[in-house]
């Protein structure tokens, strides 16, 4: 997610004016080739002028393609992370614990054999939570 100093803002903007030049090189190609047709343009100034063009469109819908890319990941990143505040929110205010409370927090439970200790039955039991505490 490279996306950082750069704003949403700004790049939603950036691929507006990537796709609007697009469009108008497409505009300039047609006009150029209408000129070649009618022998105003030589077919040499003509290569070159759609070669620049056809570069500066490729350049530009990569650069765009890559943008939205970025823009779809930070979009995601954000969804997911304000799911997570949500989450943490509601678990801050339990009340009681529910099913669906035991089910949001605990990964897995499990639970040993049962083995003898002085002639007393033990069994180990461990809780294994859907998040890691750092101490």
């Amino acid at each position: 997610m490279r996306l950082g100093t750069r704003t949403w803002h700004g790049t939603r903007q950036s691929i507006r004016e990537a796709k609007n030049r697009v469009r108008e090189i497409d505009g300039l190609l047609q006009s150029l080739y209408e000129d070649k047709v009618a022998g105003e343009v030589t077919a040499d100034l003509f290569k070159r002028m759609s070669k620049k063009y056809g570069d500066e469109q490729s350049r530009l819908i990569t650069d765009a393609g890559h943008l939205e890319k970025e823009l779809d990941e930070c979009r995601r990143v954000q969804r997911d992370l304000t799911a997570w505040i949500n989450r943490i929110k509601e678990c801050l205010t339990i009340d009681s614990r529910t099913r669906a409370i035991v089910v949001e927090l605990i990964d897995r439970i499990e639970v040993s054999e049962i083995y003898s200790v002085d002639g007393e039955k033990n069994l180990d039991i461990s809780i294994r939570y859907k998040f890691k505490c750092q101490e």
